[in-house]
């Protein structure tokens, strides 16, 4: 005698499928009400001057326009921006990996006494929300006569955590 296999029940699969279709319907609201700021922002960028401050905002510009995004440019230095971005990032990402680096390895490889307390005194500093460090910070760039310039952009966020050198992920 062999044994028989049941299939399952028709009710607990029509469970299965309006769980599937709730989670499904959730997370597409939840899309929504993320994206809808970001499209509102390029709707309002492409739309003319009369349409900016139509209420309730259209969902499509009714004659869209690159205009604004023309005297933006020509008002505004953006590859200048754009360089600063890109060296700031640079010579952060570089000087954090190699001050990382260099106080990673004796922490990892070496025994020396006070060992565990640097790495507490390390992981302690991550825990500080970066609104602390601002004064501070400002106050050690312009007392060294770094204020507006690389430097004093890049040195204070080297030792840093990215969470307490101001990033948000």
């Amino acid at each position: 005698m062999t044994p028989t296999t049941t299939l399952p029940a028709a009710a607990p699969r029509l469970d299965r499928l309006g769980n599937r279709a709730f989670h499904y319907l959730a997370l597409s609201a939840i899309g929504l009400i993320t994206v809808y700021p970001f499209w509102w922002t390029l709707v309002t960028a492409l739309s003319g001057d009369g349409e900016v401050f139509a209420f309730p905002p259209p969902l499509l510009p009714t004659a869209p326009t690159l205009a604004h995004f023309g005297e933006a440019i020509s008002s505004i230095d953006i590859l200048a921006f754009y360089r600063n971005s890109l060296a700031i990032t640079a010579l952060t990402v570089a000087g954090t990996l190699l001050v990382s680096a260099l106080a990673a390895y004796p922490l990892a490889r070496m025994r020396f006494p006070g060992r565990r307390l640097v790495f507490g005194a390390i992981l302690a500093t991550m825990i500080l929300p970066s609104e602390v460090n601002f004064l501070v910070n400002f106050i050690t760039v312009s007392k060294l006569q770094l204020t507006d310039s690389y430097s004093g952009v890049v040195l204070p966020t080297l030792a840093a955590c990215p969470e307490s050198a101001g990033w948000r992920a």
